[in-house]
């Protein structure tokens, strides 16, 4: 976790001074009420952030600090409002939509991060310390652009990731080892790029720059290549 708080610093100075970690009793309940061994990465990202995140809010409009999920676990698992499928434990819920964001405790050496809605479980990530460097990439990197720009794919255009990576490798991108097989990030010496798939094959991109015309040279590159709405 030190590595992941460096790496934030990068971007955001004051990340370090507004983060605290939960305790060991909070972090010993959680376990327990939940009946699960936590996986190693996220026991230390709640030791170290699991109070007060910093704004690395890795389920966007989901709560997640250990109070709350402590609090969910006790009034609301164990009288079945929200059922938890077996072997994974909550780490976020948005209460009102009844939407949770579940770890995978079987395979602590994967930890697979999913949402759940329903009977519906949808990939989220491939590993929560994969989720939390994206989060950060995506949350704290536009702080050092000026130009940023989202676009969709159309909703009756399906494409996989692996197609949209190959355009940006052919623009010289580097991909970042915290992408996944549901989401991209890369960078070039002036540029940034961010590339999310949801269940049904649509990709989110999120290009950023402080060159104007490079901006625009890698949205025409994508533009010829895939059929984008802008969004932003």
């Amino acid at each position: 976790m030190d590595d992941f708080v460096q790496y934030v610093s990068l971007f955001d100075n004051s990340f370090e001074n507004n983060i605290i970690g939960a305790s060991e009793d909070e972090i010993h309940k959680l376990a327990f009420l939940s009946n699960k061994k936590l996986p190693l990465f996220y026991k230390q990202y709640l030791i170290k952030m699991g109070q007060k995140n910093g704004g690395i809010n890795f389920a966007p409009d989901y709560i997640s600090d250990i109070k709350s999920l402590i609090d969910f676990y006790q009034k609301d698992t164990f009288i079945d409002e929200i059922y938890i499928p077996t072997d994974f434990v909550a780490i976020a819920y948005d209460y009102e939509n009844c939407l949770t964001c579940l770890i995978n405790c079987k395979d602590e050496s994967e930890s697979m991060v999913y949402l759940y809605e329903g009977e519906n479980l949808e990939l989220y990530s491939d590993s929560f310390e994969r989720l939390l460097y994206r989060t950060a990439f995506l949350d704290k990197q536009p702080n050092l652009y000026s130009h940023f720009r989202l676009y969709t794919t159309k909703k009756e255009k399906k494409l996989k990731l692996i197609i949209a990576e190959t355009i940006a490798e052919e623009m010289g991108f580097q991909k970042h080892w915290f992408s996944d097989s549901i989401c991209y990030c890369g960078e070039t010496d002036d540029s940034a790029l961010y590339m999310i798939q949801d269940h049904i094959d649509r990709l989110s991109i999120i290009v950023l720059s402080n060159n104007q015309l490079i901006l625009s040279e890698i949205e025409k590159k994508f533009m010829n290549s895939i059929e984008l709405i802008m969004d932003i």
